[in-house]
């Protein structure tokens, strides 16, 4: 899935794209886990409100994810990704 956010010019200026797995790691609606594969701020946003933004929307889309990875290889390649869980995104966002 792709959540983005637009200027009042209908230009983009943040998107992140995530998807839902089960464990065998297979596309499911109803996964357990999320994996945020990329994610971009315009530096002109304030990247933590925008990131709150984002998680907000993801964790109401995605009611059953437990854990999620960032894996972002396009920006940080060759690093390992980083694992959360639910409740670290809930702390996050204020929930």
């Amino acid at each position: 899935m792709i959540e983005y956010l637009c200027n009042n010019e209908k230009y983009i200026t943040a998107f992140v794209e995530w998807i839902l797995v089960n464990e065998n790691l297979e596309v499911d609606d109803n996964g357990t886990h999320m994996a945020i594969v990329e994610l971009f701020i315009h530096p002109e946003l304030n990247g933590y409100q925008t990131l709150k933004h984002f998680v907000r929307e993801i964790l109401q889309k995605a009611p059953t994810a437990q854990t999620c990875t960032f894996v972002r290889e396009y920006k940080y390649k060759g690093k390992q990704p980083r694992t959360y869980t639910r409740k670290q995104f809930e702390k996050l966002v204020g929930v």
